[in-house]
């Protein structure tokens, strides 16, 4: 795969100079991996499209937990509604769906609690992601150092 790079040179003013310098604006620059420049100029696009669908995923998980929490309630509700408060002081002939009603409000709870959980997390990954990726244009600037004794590469570049 051809890597091509432009090079623009800055011209100094005249005069005696100690050093020049080369400056490789962002929007000019060819990434290796054949990515299309598109992306290059416009750095932190692909973060903050990862951050917009792992937070709008997380959205998700916290309302798919919630509706589990609230049919455990509902479940816990008709367990209630069965035995009197509480499975232990169940009679024996509403013992069975007293029971079938308990183990689906554990099975709702656990769900619920997983669900949002795990959506806040994601909703605060895709925040940080968000916040965190680069914005604005950036350069790399190569330049030359030359002094009595001292030759020398300076690259630098924003951040």
């Amino acid at each position: 795969m051809p890597v091509t790079l432009e090079l623009h040179e800055e011209r100094p003013p005249p005069g005696p100079r100690a050093g020049g310098s080369v400056v490789v604006p962002r929007d000019e620059q060819v990434e290796a991996t054949g990515t299309p420049a598109a992306n290059i100029a416009r750095p932190g696009r692909t973060r903050r499209m990862a951050a917009i669908a792992t937070g709008g995923g997380g959205v998700v998980l916290v309302g798919v937990g919630v509706v589990f929490g609230v049919l455990a309630r509902g479940e816990r509700d008709r367990v209630s509604q069965l035995c009197g408060g509480a499975i232990d002081r169940c009679d024996p002939s509403g013992y069975d769906e007293a029971t079938l009603h308990h183990a689906r409000a554990g099975r709702d709870a656990l769900l619920g609690n997983l669900g949002i959980g795990l959506g806040a997390a994601a909703v605060i990954t895709g925040a940080v992601l968000f916040l965190t990726a680069p914005r604005g244009e950036r350069a790399t600037r190569i330049s030359t150092s030359i002094a009595p004794g001292n030759v020398g590469l300076v690259v630098a570049g924003s951040f």
